[in-house]
Formats: C-alpha cells, structure tokens, sequence
C-alpha cells in the first residue's frame, strides 16, 4: 500500500512539473482608487488586485513572458496593469524571472483600466475609508485603500458579474530550449 502512495505521489508530483499551469485565486490585496491621466485628463481608477498561483518550474522553461488580454485586447504593461512576485511584493517587468532556480508560485495583477465616475468613488472612499479623501491624490503614486479584493466581492455582486462580460484573460508565452514556446492562458472569473 505504501509503494502504491508514493509512485501516485510522485507521479502527480511529475505531471504537475511537466504540465505548466496557472490558477485564479481570490487575492486578499487590497483594491485601491488612485488616478491616471488619460490624455490631458485625471481619470479616477479602481486599482483591482487579481492573483494567480503558477505552476512553472519544470527545468525546461528558459524563460516566462507575460500578457494580459482585456475584452479581447493586449493591454498595455504599466499603464494599464502591473504584476508582482506574491512573496516579495516585487514588481515584475515583461517577464516572469526565475529566483534560486524557481519561478514564483503566486503573482498578482494590479488591473488598473477601470475607470470609475468620481460619485461611486466618493461612494467607496465613504463605505471603506472615510477618514480618507479624494483631494489626498495629488500624483500618480497616491492611492486610497478601500478593502481586500476578497471583501469587495463579497459587497459587491454587481461590479463582478459586470466585469465577468468581458473577455479577459492571463497568457503565459513559455520559452524552452532550442527555440520552443508554448502559450498558455486562463480566463479570468473576477
């Protein structure tokens, strides 16, 4: 019986290293309100932390490139989203780095590109930090801390089945030796 545990263990152990995979997980980051400028313009945004666990450390993979599609679009890194390390907070560029020989086990995206009309913020600032004001965003780094992803969910049905209409997803382009990539993808569930 305990042969057959361990060869079941450490099959799955080989298939889930040879397999690459990525997860959704509801993050207990915070969603925050900070604001962009889009042309001339201050747009208010609600900063959205969506994560991921990662299954990537089979030593084939030389390399990680990460892309996130929004309604069907390549969004724009930095602008429109950034990503970290889950570990280390780090943020991560165009690619997803290897650290002591393994790629990270959890990231998370912060979705940046959606706007919000400065009443529902008002609205929100209200609910979850109303110590906190609007006018406390002077640049691109302040931001307004409102709840864990996870809580806003929970109080917030509308805003998740909303974002569930549009097509976004993770895509992972997974570079292996002599020359060969593999891309794979999850569609994000918000």
């Amino acid at each position: 019986m305990k042969k057959t545990v361990h060869f079941f263990l450490a099959f799955n152990l080989f298939l889930s290293c040879e397999n690459p995979s990525i997860l959704e997980t509801i993050s207990d980051k915070n969603v925050t309100i900070s604001f962009r400028k889009d042309s001339d313009e201050k747009v208010l945004v609600l900063n959205v932390p969506l994560e991921f666990t990662l299954n990537l450390n089979s030593e084939k993979i030389k390399n990680v490139r990460i892309y996130y599609i929004s309604n069907g679009k390549l969004s724009s890194l930095s602008e429109d989203y950034a990503v970290y390390d889950r570990a280390s907070n780090q943020k991560l560029l165009f690619d997803i780095k290897k650290v002591n020989q393994k790629y990270p086990a959890n990231i998370y995206i912060i979705d940046r590109r959606i706007s919000i009309q400065e009443e529902k913020a008002l609205e929100l600032v209200n609910r979850y930090a109303p110590n906190s004001n609007l006018s406390n965003l002077q640049s691109d780094n302040d931001s307004i801390t409102l709840t864990s992803y996870k809580k806003f969910r929970e109080d917030n049905p509308q805003f998740i089945t909303n974002m569930r209409k549009e097509s976004d997803s993770l895509k992972l382009n997974l570079v292996f030796g002599k020359g060969k990539t593999k891309i794979i993808g999850k569609k994000i569930e918000w």
